[in-house]
């Protein structure tokens, strides 16, 4: 059941990224067609997400997306965020990022 629910959402944002193409297009590197990103990077299973599709995913469905990532580069870590629309709402889902991974995270409920 899993499967089907991540191949639906690469769908989609596959879709978003192919209607809003004039936007997303200049996340794309190297002379690269949305059409060819589509089908070699974000609809097949065995490929990695990244912004792009974070971004995509959340403007095709409305849903504001918390990134959560560990920042270890200096003496403490420090845990950072982006949200996806950055637009003051309250974020539906949080994400912890991982180099090419995305993880869910779930709130505590006491």
């Amino acid at each position: 059941m899993c499967n089907y629910i991540v191949v639906y959402l690469r769908l989609l944002t596959s879709a978003q990224l192919q209607k809003k193409e004039e936007f997303f297009e200049n996340f794309l590197e190297g002379g690269q067609t949305m059409k060819d990103f589509c089908s070699q990077e974000v609809e097949p299973m065995s490929r990695e997400s990244d912004n792009i599709h974070i971004i995509a995913l959340s403007d095709a469905t409305g849903v504001c997306i918390r990134i959560e990532h560990l920042d270890r580069s200096g003496a403490d870590s420090t845990i950072n965020h982006h949200d996806f629309p950055d637009d003051g709402r309250e974020p539906m889902i949080h994400l912890l990022y991982k180099p090419g991974h995305y993880d869910i995270l779930y709130k505590h409920v006491k």
